[in-house]
């Protein structure tokens, strides 16, 4: 009989990752292909060692709907205190533990679990590392749903502990996922955001990598954003602002908030990565917000935005180290107030993304910006526009493989061919060179 074939654990890793990677990218995690990770676990022993943690860094990306198992899991590894407490609150665990296993308290029947009885060999709390916390919350309310629990604080309760018990077990979350508008809300208080940034819970954010924010109606709350910029010091930032400033809330509530995220954004002094989408009247205040980050940022990304302002374009024009940009559906732009950026120098630029954006009377500037550049970037693809075989022919010519790469997603295809045709003279140049 033959024996199995070792495989070392850090190449299972490298294949795991790479699975995960993979599926997330494409946004596979929410279909039937994300089973892929979940067969892995019964190869054998050694390999669901490896999985499980892998899973369970961010348990809560499957489960946009609401999970109660989930939450059953780490109930589990809750301590008898803050058993009591839930206990005292009328909030229950009898679903999770067997009827023998009751004792009396005051009045009320507590159920003590034994560390042999109901426990995974694995510690699944220490393993986060991403946090999808508007999905963790989907899943408490399911969990309460499910437990007939009356709903009350308890989803506060559950939410705090949850949170203690993720500290305790020292985790550092790598990255924070706040996305109010992906969920349909049976139950919805704004203060459930401020848990997050309480000072008992604080400690697992301090090493934050990646912060994804979305705004929905008037939560996340000020309060929240005001704390949180306080406690993180992310190199990465995601800003989702949608509708903002056209609310009409009372009491200049808007501007406080965008106040307060202007905020956010400039205590970030690590901030190496900014996107920011769906801003239309707040845009110029959260990119003056970038002035700390100006000298290290290298990658900004403004999607369905409106960009208007001259002084935003001067700011952007100042990121000296910028190596990627992308504008993609934004409003706005206009001949002046691109010129202080097409007029900089990009020592470091390597990727321009310019994708459906209006008016499109700005392609003449743009143009002579590519025509400036042209010397070491190549690559062109018009939006909705065929790239001919002399192009691939080109852009993939060994004589290439040293330049760095730009995309023009330019709607107008007369410019496309203008530069184009300057490309293929150089092309040419080179070939006889």
């Amino acid at each position: 009989m033959k024996s199995s074939i070792y495989i070392p654990s850090d190449v299972i890793e490298e294949i795991l990752y790479f699975i995960q990677s993979e599926l997330t990218n494409k946004n596979d995690y929410l279909s039937n292909e994300s089973s892929t990770l979940f067969n892995c676990l019964l190869v054998n022993r050694q390999w669901c060692k490896l999985v499980i943690p892998l899973l369970w860094r961010q348990p809560f990306l499957y489960v946009r709907k609401g999970n109660p198992k989930l939450i059953t899991t780490f109930l589990t590894f809750l301590n008898d205190k803050n058993r009591r407490i839930l206990l005292s609150n009328g909030i229950t665990l009898s679903s999770l533990l067997k009827p023998d296993c009751r004792i009396r308290h005051q009045n009320f029947y507590f159920y003590k679990v034994h560390k042999s009885q109901y426990r995974s060999n694995f510690n699944y709390a220490s393993f986060l590392k991403h946090l999808h916390y508007d999905y963790m919350l989907s899943s408490i309310e399911a969990w309460c749903s499910y437990s007939n629990q009356s709903v009350g604080n308890a989803i506060s309760l559950i939410t705090n502990f949850l949170l203690k018990l993720f500290v305790d077990n020292n985790v550092k979350l790598i990255s924070l996922f706040v996305w109010p508008n992906h969920i349909h809300w049976t139950h919805y208080s704004s203060n459930r955001y401020m848990e997050l940034v309480e000072p008992e819970v604080s400690g697992l954010l301090l090493e934050l990598k990646h912060l994804h924010i979305e705004t929905h109606s008037k939560y996340p709350s000020v309060g929240f954003f005001s704390k949180l910029s306080r406690i993180v010091n992310v190199k990465e930032l995601y800003l989702r602002t949608q509708l903002l400033g056209h609310m009409g809330f009372p009491n200049d509530l808007e501007n406080e908030m965008a106040h307060n995220i202007s905020s956010l954004i400039n205590s970030q002094t690590n901030l190496i990565s900014f996107t920011l989408s769906n801003s239309v009247r707040y845009t110029s205040d959260f990119i003056k917000s970038l002035s700390p980050n100006i000298h290290h940022i290298q990658n900004i990304s403004l999607n369905e935005t409106k960009i208007a302002e001259i002084d935003l374009w001067i700011i952007l024009s100042n990121c000296i180290n910028l190596q990627k940009l992308e504008i993609i559906k934004c409003a706005g732009l206009n001949v002046e107030s691109i010129i202080p950026f097409i007029s900089a120098n990009w020592a470091t630029l390597k990727t321009i993304i310019i994708e459906d954006n209006q008016p499109t009377d700005v392609n003449n500037e743009l143009e002579q910006w590519a025509n400036k550049i042209r010397i070491y970037l190549f690559i062109f693809k018009p939006h909705n526009f065929a790239v001919s075989s002399q192009v691939s022919e080109a852009v993939t010519s060994p004589l290439f493989a040293g330049s760095q790469l730009v995309k023009y997603c330019l709607a107008n295809v007369i410019v496309y061919e203008q530069i184009f045709t300057g490309i293929k003279a150089y092309y040419s140049i080179l070939s006889n060179c």
